[in-house]
C-alpha cells in the first residue's frame, strides 16, 4: 500500500517521497459515507462522481479528524465558501498543514456542482459542503510527507505498534 501511496502523492504533484502513511480504519464514517453515496444517488438520479482529495490541516486535528471526521462546527476561513478544503494536488494542502508534517488522503463525493461542492479553480481546491448530515469526505489515509519527529508522530508509532491503544485505534501503520 506504502507504494500505491507514493504514486497516488507523484501523480497528483507532490515532491519527495513520503515517509509513513497510516490507514484510518473507522467503521462509523464509512457507514456514514456510504449512506451520503446512496442518499446523493437518490437526489441526482445517478451516482456521484467520487475523486481523491488531500487535506492538510494542523496537527493538532488530525487525530479528531481520523475519530469523528471532519467536523462542520470546527470550520476556519472560509475564503471560498463553507465547507472543508481539498486539493488535487498535495503540495496546495502542504500550506494548511503550517510547518506539520502530516496530510490526509480522502475520498470526496461530488454530488452536484455549486449545491453539495464548489471548484476554486484559481486555488485547484474543493470546497465540499458536506451540509445536512452529508458525510462527503472520508479520510482513508494519513501520510507523513516530512522527515520530522514530534508529539503526534510519537503516538501514531506507538499506535502502529499497539494497535489495540483506545485513543488511535482507527489508525493503522504502514511504515516505509
Amino acid at each position: 500500500k506504502m507504494q500505491l501511496l507514493q504514486t497516488k502523492w507523484t501523480e497528483a504533484g507532490g515532491t519527495g517521497f513520503l515517509f509513513n502513511a497510516w490507514q484510518v480504519q473507522n467503521k462509523r464514517l464509512d457507514r456514514l459515507f456510504r449512506a451520503t453515496a446512496h442518499n446523493l444517488q437518490e437526489v441526482l438520479g445517478h451516482t456521484s462522481d467520487m475523486i481523491d482529495g488531500w487535506h492538510g490541516t494542523l496537527e493538532q486535528n488530525v487525530l479528531s479528524i481520523a475519530r469523528n471526521g471532519f467536523d462542520t462546527s470546527r470550520r476556519s476561513g472560509q475564503v471560498f465558501g463553507a465547507g472543508e478544503y481539498f486539493a488535487k494536488n498535495p503540495q496546495v494542502s502542504s500550506a494548511y498543514c503550517r510547518g506539520g508534517s502530516f496530510m490526509f488522503l480522502c475520498k470526496l463525493l461530488l454530488g452536484k456542482e455549486t449545491t453539495h461542492h464548489t471548484w476554486v479553480d484559481e486555488q485547484k481546491y474543493y470546497v465540499i459542503k458536506q451540509h445536512d448530515g452529508m458525510r462527503q469526505a472520508l479520510p482513508v489515509y494519513l501520510v507523513q510527507f516530512q522527515a520530522r519527529t514530534g508529539p503526534l508522530h510519537t503516538r501514531l508509532s506507538t499506535a502502529s505498534v499497539n494497535p489495540d491503544t483506545a485513543e488511535v485505534s482507527t489508525l493503522q501503520g504502514r511504515q516505509r
